[in-house]
């Protein structure tokens, strides 16, 4: 059996300050981006009714350049607070969820961070929630709403859960890194 030592995991809070200002020209573009419905046969727990993850990546979002700027200044202050002088936004997505959409258990890969923005959450919609990763047991649902941005590492086990409402669910993600300048590696 492994040998573990509880250290406090970091899991930021946070609002975009801009949000009210943007959401519904950030919401006109999301609408009217190019995006798939995600979802699988063989797993119950994935049926996100619309995304851009699949998209060629050439194809405009102009969603992304509504968003970029005020997007840039809440990730300095969140990267800051967390030690980092500096970091990297390595995908970004949107994913919207109707009745019964859903996102099953899982982890982000290839990076530091998982970052969620709530661009348009219905108060009757599902909660992201995480798997404590010191007892794999605990299922903690967070508290976030409409215009709050979610940060966590990406090993964290997540899920969206089942939206039971008649209202979308539409969110912002992406994977980021993070690092230090001058620091003992760097040398």
């Amino acid at each position: 059996m492994l040998e573990k030592t509880k250290l406090d995991m970091p899991i930021v809070l946070t609002r975009l300050r801009e949000h009210k200002k943007i959401k519904d020209e950030l919401m006109f573009h999301i609408n009217n981006q190019d995006a798939n419905r995600i979802y699988s046969d063989s797993h119950e727990d994935l049926d996100i009714t619309r995304c851009d993850w699949n998209v060629d990546r050439e194809v405009p979002r102009q969603w992304l350049e509504v968003l970029r700027p005020h997007l840039a200044i809440e990730l300095d202050n969140i990267y800051k607070e967390l030690g980092y002088s500096k970091y990297d936004v390595k995908n970004i997505w949107f994913q919207q969820y109707a009745t019964n959409g859903v996102h099953g258990w899982h982890v982000h890969v290839d990076c530091q961070w998982t970052n969620v923005y709530y661009v348009d959450m219905p108060d009757d919609c599902p909660q992201t929630e995480i798997i404590n990763p010191y007892n794999q047991k605990e299922i903690i649902k967070v508290d976030v709403k409409e215009g709050d941005i979610l940060t966590f590492p990406s090993f964290v086990i997540h899920r969206a859960p089942v939206n039971k409402s008649n209202k979308t669910k539409t969110i912002i993600s992406f994977n980021s890194d993070a690092d230090i300048e001058g620091g003992y590696y760097n040398e």
